[in-house]
């Protein structure tokens, strides 16, 4: 599972999460107030906590739909850089 970077920074991006509330990996991030804006600040913070790059394929709304996605995206992009890729 993901570890406690990726939970801050989704739970700084997600205004509607209720304060101590353990979001799940199949939660839908809209319904809990994750709009376009923020969507697009979280690809930055986790550009910037994990030393990726998301190429633009992957910045597509169904990427960032729940945590579980997101962090399949992450563990792709870090190994895209273990492989010596950008």
């Amino acid at each position: 599972m993901w570890d406690s970077r990726f939970e801050e920074a989704v739970r700084a991006r997600t205004p509607m999460l209720p304060p101590g509330f353990a979001f799940g990996p199949d939660d839908e991030l809209r319904a809990l107030g994750m709009d376009s804006v923020a969507t697009a600040a979280l690809a930055a913070d986790l550009e910037s906590a994990y030393g990726i790059t998301f190429e633009l394929d992957d910045l597509v709304p169904e990427n960032f739909r729940t945590p579980a996605r997101i962090w399949e995206l992450i563990s792709a992009c870090r190994a895209r850089v273990s492989a010596g890729r950008p």
